[in-house]
């Protein structure tokens, strides 16, 4: 038995175990890790309560993010997970106001740059913005992908009515549901029809609804008075199941926006999550795509594995 010190995070509510690995590092404690995450991340009283474990394992010069999801599965990108992760780095070594510090992490196959971007009025919540890995269009997956559902929905009989589906991959596939009534209730009828079969298994799942743009008081001086559309987005991830934010997912979103031309690429794209706002922008097709969002501490423990 070996004793785990951890702090707990959340980025829009999207909640984390986060752990800092050592050198030498235990070769077992990963693999330990993802056979006990279904009772560490369990949210029935019985566990510390997480979407996800976020294990950081040092590297010469930088560090290497392994997303562990609530069931053990492994995910291959985290927005949400990254701006925390980064600001757990942070957060013991402080920066000073004058100063935007810069982070490079692996996580998947990608490597992403964090920049440390503004600190809230409560010191436990920072805004980071995180240059993800370019967003890939699946457009050959959509047309079997709509089959599919349309099936699951039929033997379920589940009504949840959208006007377009696409697929993205952003290291974790995204599959978007467009125009339907972004509701906890349609949310969970979806995701009750999805369970167990190959979608769930493959994608992380959103509905989408336009809504209008939010007041620039609620956003970072980043973006103000640059935001061209905002959207409602609802997540049910792969290994969780509803998530109150999905990062990868906002970006997914963001980019499909601006591929159908309905924003400016000079503009931000304004994510709505029951945990939150998110923000993206992408300023040329083949560019990083900027995600900014809050990290928030919310405490420090121990466990034993």
């Amino acid at each position: 038995m070996i004793s785990i010190s951890f702090e707990k995070w959340h980025g829009c509510k999207n909640d984390f175990i986060v752990i800092q690995g050592q050198k030498p590092e235990n070769q077992y404690v990963v693999s330990s890790l993802r056979r006990q995450a279904p009772i560490l991340c369990s949210k029935k009283g019985d566990g510390i309560g997480a979407d996800g474990i976020l294990y950081l394992r040092p590297q010469d010069d930088s560090h290497e993010l392994i997303v562990i999801n609530a069931d053990g599965s492994l995910a291959q990108n985290c927005g949400n997970g990254l701006r925390c992760a980064a600001s757990f780095l942070w957060k013991s070594s402080p920066p000073h106001a004058q100063e935007h510090p810069l982070l490079q992490m692996q996580v998947g196959t990608s490597t992403v740059d964090l920049q440390w971007v503004a600190q809230k009025e409560r010191e436990s919540c920072t805004y980071v913005l995180a240059e993800m890995p370019t967003v890939c269009h699946k457009a050959s997956q959509e047309a079997q992908v709509a089959d599919t559902l349309r099936k699951l929905l039929d033997q379920k009989s589940a009504v949840v009515t959208y006007d377009s589906l696409s697929i993205y991959e952003v290291g974790n596939r995204h599959l978007l549901l467009w125009g339907t009534e972004a509701t906890e209730h349609n949310l969970r009828t979806l995701g009750e029809a999805i369970q167990g079969s190959t979608l769930a298994e493959t994608y992380n799942v959103h509905l989408l609804t336009e809504i209008p743009v939010p007041p620039p008081a609620g956003a970072p001086t980043l973006v103000q008075g640059q935001i061209g559309e905002a959207y409602r987005m609802l997540s049910w991830e792969r290994g969780v199941g509803f998530t109150p934010a999905c990062g990868s997912g906002a970006c997914a979103a963001g980019v499909a926006v601006l591929e159908k031309g309905f924003a400016s690429r000079s503009q931000w794209i304004s994510i709505e999550t029951p945990g939150g706002g998110l923000w993206v922008q992408q300023k040329g097709p083949e560019e990083a795509v900027r995600l900014l969002g809050p990290a928030v501490f919310v405490y420090s423990g121990t466990f034993y594995l």
